[in-house]
């Protein structure tokens, strides 16, 4: 009888020590650690700029230099692009059947628009029979420039306003501040390199701001050097 008294006792100690074990476990995997996310969000959430060749193919209507209907707007909005993010002159193809003198005088009276529209006329490089498409009078404008990859938001996995005894971030800190960041940049190459003016005229800028010191005119007409003609 007392053996077995004996034997309920340590049954019971070892019971309980199965118990206290599995609750100590428990409290630990309670106590775990949230997920944290990194400090340097600018590098985890980048903002990439991707290197783009920026198109766009058109015609002229037969027998005049307008564009074909609604590829007005479209010019508007590809020349904006260019304004904004440009890494290279604005090139302009035309196919093989776009020859001959009326051809000719579309494309200059089409190079004149640009250059209304703001495009420096030296940045203008007109390549005749260049473009891959077919029909008469058919243009293709192209420059080089970046576009934008911004990071994707939405992880949860962490835990953003919980027990945090370290005090780290959470997994989407700063993703959001990114992406907007991203999405607002006129010129993603700006991110790898300013591409600044190297056509600066300093002594044009200077006789400029004079007349207009002094109340004259200051419309300049284009030095033969920058006047793109045809080949």
């Amino acid at each position: 009888m007392q053996a077995r008294t004996i034997g309920s006792h340590q049954a019971k100690r070892t019971l309980a020590r199965v118990a206290l074990t599995v609750a100590v476990a428990a409290a630990v995997a309670g106590c775990q650690l949230p997920k944290a996310g990194p400090v340097d969000y600018e590098r985890t959430h980048a903002i990439k700029p991707l290197a783009t060749t920026y198109v766009l193919a058109t015609r002229f209507e037969p027998g005049s230099a307008d564009l074909s209907p609604g590829d007005g707007d479209r010019l508007a909005l590809f020349l904006r692009q260019y304004m904004r993010r440009a890494r290279s002159p604005l090139v302009i193809g035309t196919t093989p059947d776009s020859a001959g003198l009326d051809a000719q005088e579309h494309m200059a009276s089409f190079r004149n628009r640009l250059v209304y529209a703001g495009v420096p006329a030296r940045r203008i490089e007109i390549k005749p029979g260049s473009a891959p498409l077919g029909g008469q009078h058919s243009v293709m404008l192209s420059f080089r420039g970046y576009d934008v990859e911004v990071p994707e938001c939405g992880d949860w996995s962490g835990d953003a306003g919980g027990w945090n005894p370290t005090n780290l971030p959470n997994v989407n800190y700063g993703c959001a501040y990114q992406r907007n960041v991203g999405l607002m940049i006129a010129d993603p190459g700006d991110l790898l390199a300013s591409e600044g003016d190297p056509y600066l005229d300093t002594l044009r800028t200077n006789e400029i701001i004079g007349l207009y010191r002094t109340g004259d005119s200051t419309p300049a007409e284009l030095p033969p050097s920058e006047v793109t003609t045809l080949e």
